[in-house]
C-alpha cells in the first residue's frame, strides 16, 4: 500500500494565504473602517468628558475684593433669543449674582472660547486690577465666592442667605432651591433636550462641523444626565416624568405664595436672597423661551408661580424681560 503525505501549508504560507483571501474581501475592509472610526469617535468623546487635566481647577486663594475688581469673566451656554439669559439654570444663577451685585462682568461661550476645568460650566475667572486671577467652578461655590467678595457693597440688589433673619424662613428657602435644581430642573431639561430644543443653539454656537458635533455630544451628555439625575428621571416617559413632578410643583406654588405674598420676594425683605434667586433661574425659563415645553405648560397653569417669577426677573434683568417673549402677556 503506497504511503500518502498530506499537503499541509507552512506557517510562512498560512499568513500570506490568509492576507491573499482579506485583500479580496471589500466587505471585510469596509468593517475594518466602520470599527476604526467608532474607535475614533469613542477616544473623542472620551477625551471631552474627562480632559487629562492634572490640576483641574487653580487654587482658589483669597477673594479678591469688590472695589479691586477688574472683570468677572463667565464661561456659560449660550443666550437664546426671548430669553433672560442662559437656559441652563445654572448658568443663569451666576450671571443674576453678578448683575445684582454690581460686579463687572463679561459673558464667554463656554467651549467655544475656552473648555472649562473639568468639563463644565459655569466657570469664572476673577481678574484683580493688579492682574491676580481667582477661577472658581460649580455655581453654588461661584455664588458663595460672589457672595464673599461683595461683602455689603452700596448698591446691591441681593440679599445673602445668612440676612434672612428668621431660621425657618431660611431653611424653607433653602429646601425649595434645592427641591427646583435637584429634580424639577432636571425634569424640564429631559423635555426640553429630547426633542431637540437646544439642538440650533448648540450648532450656531460653533462653526460647521464643530457645531453639529459638539450639538450630538451637548445632547448625549444632558441626557446622560438626566438619566442619573433626579432619581433617573431620564429614563422614564415625558408623561411618567411629568406625573412625578406635578405634586413637587403644587408644593412650590403653595410656599411661594405664603413666603412672597402677592408683591413681595421670598425673604420677606425688600430684595431677594441668593438661595431665592438660584431657585428662580432654573425655574424662570418656562414662562419664556422653554414656554412651549411639558413643564413649561405646567408651571403656566399656577399664577402665583408665575407671578413671582416674572417678579424677580424685572427685579434683576428688567431691560431683557421688555425685550423677551414672555407667555404673561404682562
Amino acid at each position: 500500500r503506497p504511503h500518502t503525505t498530506l499537503a499541509v501549508p507552512s506557517w510562512v504560507s498560512l499568513p500570506e494565504a490568509m492576507a491573499a483571501a482579506i485583500a479580496g474581501d471589500p466587505l471585510f475592509w469596509a468593517g475594518v473602517a466602520v470599527g476604526a472610526v467608532g474607535v475614533g469617535l469613542m477616544a473623542v468623546r472620551s477625551a471631552i468628558a474627562f480632559p487629562a487635566l492634572p490640576d483641574p481647577e487653580p487654587p482658589l486663594g483669597e477673594p479678591i475684593a469688590a472695589e479691586d475688581t477688574e472683570i468677572v469673566d463667565v464661561y456659560e451656554l449660550e443666550h437664546r433669543p426671548g430669553s433672560v439669559g442662559s437656559l441652563s439654570g445654572f448658568c443663569l444663577a451666576v450671571e443674576a449674582h453678578l448683575k445684582a451685585l454690581g460686579l463687572p462682568y463679561k459673558s464667554r461661550l463656554a467651549f467655544s472660547e475656552k473648555f472649562p476645568p473639568r468639563g463644565k460650566a459655569p466657570y469664572i475667572e476673577h481678574f484683580s486690577k493688579g492682574g491676580r486671577m481667582v477661577g472658581v467652578g460649580d455655581s453654588d461655590a461661584i455664588n458663595a465666592y460672589l457672595m464673599s467678595v461683595a461683602g455689603t457693597k452700596p448698591g446691591r440688589m441681593l440679599e445673602a442667605d445668612s440676612e434672612v433673619t428668621n431660621s425657618g424662613r431660611r431653611g424653607t428657602i433653602w429646601l425649595l432651591k434645592r427641591l427646583t435644581t435637584d429634580r424639577i430642573y432636571f425634569v424640564g431639561m429631559y423635555s426640553a433636550v429630547v426633542p431637540g430644543a437646544w439642538d440650533e443653539g448648540a450648532k450656531s454656537a460653533m462653526p460647521w462641523p464643530i457645531g453639529a458635533l459638539f450639538q450630538m455630544y451637548l445632547r448625549r451628555s444632558m441626557l446622560d444626565q438626566c438619566r442619573s439625575a433626579a432619581g433617573g428621571i431620564g429614563r422614564f416617559s415625558f408623561k411618567e416624568a411629568m406625573a412625578s413632578i406635578e405634586p413637587d410643583l403644587d408644593v412650590v406654588e403653595e410656599a411661594v405664595a405664603r413666603l412672597a405674598g402677592a408683591d413681595g420676594f421670598m425673604s420677606g425683605l425688600a430684595r431677594p436672597c441668593s438661595s431665592e434667586v438660584s431657585m428662580w433661574a432654573h425655574m424662570v425659563p418656562c414662562i419664556f423661551e422653554a414656554a412651549d415645553s411639558d413643564l413649561g405648560r405646567s408651571v403656566q397653569r399656577r399664577p402665583r408661580l408665575c407671578a413671582w417669577l416674572l417678579r424677580v426677573a424685572t427685579h434683576l434683568f428688567p431691560e431683557r424681560v421688555a425685550a423677551a417673549r414672555c407667555v404673561l402677556g404682562e
